[in-house]
């Protein structure tokens, strides 16, 4: 059981240092504190919750703050988001990303969905 669980914790980095954001115009929502570190938890599948992250990363840039984005998505990944992250974005990027396990498996709990997707091609935008 306790391997189960510490599988279900692991999480990849994606690091934006020294990303202006000035392509795109983002802001820190206007209720929300800037803080050194946020956290932000969800269930998985949402389309709401990756696009917040995506939010929070680009508003975080723009302030030449360094930025983490940590996935919880299978530690055998980690090679092709990096890849994908240095790529310039193709289609043959993307399909080199999305080739994995992680991504095709047939149960699918949300943590490889089109959002979660998306969220990893801005963090590749933002950090280009």
């Amino acid at each position: 059981m306790t391997q189960g669980w510490m599988t279900g914790l692991t999480m990849l980095g994606l690091a934006l240092a020294g990303t202006s954001g000035a392509r795109e115009r983002c802001t820190w929502p206007e209720a929300m504190p800037i803080r050194p570190l946020v956290l932000v938890g969800e269930l998985h599948g949402t389309v709401e919750t990756p696009a917040l992250v995506g939010e929070l990363a680009c508003a975080a840039a723009a302030d030449a703050t360094p930025v983490t984005v940590a996935l919880e998505m299978d530690p055998t990944e980690q090679a092709r988001i990096d890849a994908y992250l240095a790529s310039a974005g193709t289609a043959a990027d993307r399909s080199a990303l999305l080739a994995g396990r992680f991504w095709t498996r047939t149960m699918q709990d949300g943590r490889s969905s089109v959002a979660m997707a998306a969220l990893i091609e801005r963090l590749r935008s933002l950090r280009s």
